[in-house]
């Protein structure tokens, strides 16, 4: 797998395992529980947005949580800090889905250690949104018992970035090509958000300024705003953590995200 695949899917890639739950958000008195909840049609779009406005935000939050783990946070700080339930569910296989062209199989793996204490990782430069939703057809048995799947677009520029897995495993990745990465949200009727997995677009976009314009008006027509790590920030009081100071001299190359993507794998099984 190519190395800005793995970008991706590292904590994505970089998230899951199992199915784990952390804290648990009460309703407020101002949203409805998922019975309640609905999807509208959206222009120009296979998805549907979801309603009310309550509801976006807790698929915000959702997102939210996944960014503050490549920002350099644990998953007790990143809990801690926005507030939210989340759920991991790692499913790898090809399951009946929408995008934005309509219905497809789309085969998902990914992400990994998500909510692995052990695991860190810290990156600078990304965009992300919830992008749209739909609801999951009798025949998508891996998305049963979900009333409703929702994608999260997130596009990330050239960078170096880092990644530690406790007690001593290490690596160094420059990407020298943007990414974009798609992840799948499940919910269900005690309305916790379910993160089941992730995939990469075959090919890296070539225009990171033009898929974050195509992001931004997506996010824009499901009613919500694009996240990146000011964002994240300004709304949740998350700045960018600083790497460990001797990250620089970490094992680096696509041999060396291979082994630590493998390792990181087989630790959230």
């Amino acid at each position: 797998m190519r190395a800005w695949v793995l970008v991706g899917l590292v904590l994505v890639g970089v998230v899951l395992a199992g199915c784990a739950a952390l804290s648990r958000l009460p309703f407020s008195r101002e949203c409805p529980s998922p019975d309640a909840w609905r999807l509208q049609p959206m222009a120009n779009s296979a998805l549907q947005r979801l309603e009310p406005a309550c509801a976006r935000e807790g698929l915000e939050k959702a997102t939210v949580f996944y960014l503050a783990r490549r920002l350099g946070y644990t998953p007790d700080e990143a809990r801690q800090r926005v507030g939210v339930t989340i759920r991991h569910q790692a499913l790898e296989a090809t399951v009946p889905a929408v995008l934005t062209g309509g219905p497809q199989p789309v085969g998902l793996g990914g992400p990994w250690g998500l909510l692995l204490a052990d695991f860190r990782m810290w990156t600078t430069d990304f965009a992300a949104a919830p992008v749209g939703c739909f609801t999951p057809t009798p025949e998508a048995r891996p998305l049963a018992g979900y009333k409703m799947a929702c994608w999260t677009m997130v596009v990330s520029a050239p960078q170096e970035w880092y990644a530690f897995l406790a007690p001593d495993r290490k690596v160094r990745v420059r990407s020298t090509t943007p990414s974009e990465t798609w992840f799948l949200w499940g919910v269900g009727e005690d309305g916790v958000w379910t993160l089941l997995g992730g995939m990469g677009t075959p090919e890296p976009p070539t225009d990171v300024r033009a898929r974050r314009q195509t992001l931004q008006a997506w996010a824009e027509a499901f009613g919500v705003r694009v996240l990146d790590p000011s964002t994240v920030e300004r709304a949740y009081g998350l700045p960018v953590q600083a790497p460990p100071a001797d990250a620089r001299t970490w094992p680096d190359g696509d041999a060396a995200l291979t082994a630590f993507a493998e390792a990181l794998k087989a630790r959230t099984r």
